[in-house]
């Protein structure tokens, strides 16, 4: 996970080498849109984006639809 924006050159830069190296890059960001109400809850959002983006199965959030 890449810190949130704003992002510089360097940033993109090293994010495009880690993607050309196969690995998966996403911002971390709190999600307000779902509401949270601790700073757990925030964490959680961002921890559980990530664990999909791997394809490992959690119960930390609630996905569109579910």
């Amino acid at each position: 996970m890449t810190r949130e924006t704003p992002l510089n050159l360097i940033h993109v830069e090293n994010m495009e080498r880690v993607m050309r190296a196969g690995c998966f890059c996403t911002a971390c960001f709190a999600c307000f849109l779902f509401k949270p109400k601790t700073l757990d809850d925030m964490i959680d959002f961002m921890a559980g984006r990530a664990l999909d983006l791997v394809k490992i199965e959690h119960n930390l959030i609630k996905r569109w639809g579910e």
